[in-house]
């Protein structure tokens, strides 16, 4: 099987044919899908908005498109992405069709979001697993799979009846902390829980769960997306606000989240991204999406709305500032 790297390779320069990137520094890439009235999601319908870092719409010219329902969108750098969709992870170059995809053997269940190291792996997880516990999966640019981890102690999946036999969920959202071997990770709405909602720790270096990093109060119907930022503070989303909490996991500050158009608040999960500088943060959650500078973290300082009546599943800023890319600082003694 020819190698992801050598394909992309030569797909990089099949793309610049276009003569300039489609995509800049500081884009923001979301994704919305509808579901049906009576529950089931349409299997063919998404529509796809791509902004500037002021939150003005480009046009895109179907050049790039996502599969309904993507589990999650990284962008290596303005011409090239990984997304995760039902088949595995499948790469884009800008001015080429791309159908490489990897990790199929592999069955993935509702694959979520992919991250990349400092090393240049890459992360994705399951949010969910019939059968089995949840599993993370580490692999490389060549496809080639470095491990796969079992997310032991996740919680049973909960349906009405009680607890779905051998189901488990797993990280519907997660991010890699600055020392590239602490996950912080979140499970999905259909997790059977008792009081209030874990972020939980997997040490990807040893392969083994941690104390957790802190509880949500009973109130919180369930968690969003976890990014972390420069100075190792957390942010976590929730449906009503973003709340952010030191590196003990103490909650420091909370910031307001966006505002649904038209409809009342619902259970859909709130994505984030930072900027490229990690000055701010983009939230995104129902149909609207809206920039906070810490700078000014009362203000707006942009925002827009997607208009196809759908819930956005998929938030991405092209070259997001992220920890896992950080240097690692050096771990203490015994740890």
């Amino acid at each position: 099987m020819r190698s992801f790297s050598v394909v992309l390779a030569f797909l990089i320069a099949a793309g610049t044919v276009h003569g300039e990137t489609l995509f800049e520094r500081g884009d923001v890439v979301v994704q919305s899908s509808a579901s049906s009235p009576f529950g089931p999601p349409y299997p063919d319908y998404a529509d796809l908005s791509v902004a500037d870092s002021f939150g003005q719409e480009k046009a895109i010219d179907g050049r790039f498109e996502l599969p309904p329902f993507a589990g999650g969108l990284l962008f290596l750098d303005q011409q090239r992405a990984l997304y995760v969709g039902p088949l595995g992870v499948t790469s884009w170059t800008d001015g080429i069709s791309v159908r490489s995809v990897f990790l199929g053997p592999l069955n993935l269940h509702a694959a979520g979001e992919i991250l990349q190291m400092r090393s240049g792996d890459l992360l994705t997880a399951e949010r969910y697993r019939l059968g089995g516990l949840p599993r993370i999966v580490r692999f490389n640019s060549s496809g080639d799979v470095l491990w796969v981890y079992e997310l032991t102690g996740a919680p049973p999946r909960a349906w009405y009846f009680g607890s779905e036999p051998n189901s488990f969920v797993g990280a519907e959202h997660f991010d890699v902390l600055r020392d590239q071997c602490t996950l912080l990770w979140t499970p999905g709405p259909s997790a059977a829980r008792n009081g209030g909602i874990r972020v939980r720790v997997f040490d990807i270096c040893t392969g083994r769960a941690a104390s957790d990093f802190t509880t949500l109060p009973p109130e919180i119907e369930q968690l969003g997306a976890i990014r972390a930022l420069p100075n190792g503070d957390v942010l976590i989303a929730t449906p009503v606000d973003i709340r952010r909490f030191n590196a003990a996991g103490q909650q420091v500050a909370e910031y307001r989240a966006p505002v649904l158009f038209g409809r009342l608040m619902s259970s859909a999960p709130t994505f984030l991204a930072l900027t490229p500088d990690a000055s701010g943060f983009w939230a995104a959650v129902g149909d609207a999406v809206q920039r906070i500078d810490f700078a000014s973290p009362d203000l707006i300082a942009a925002r827009f709305r997607m208009d196809s009546g759908g819930t956005i599943n998929l938030l991405a800023v092209v070259g997001e500032w992220r920890a896992s890319l950080a240097t690692p600082r050096r771990r203490s003694a015994g740890h």
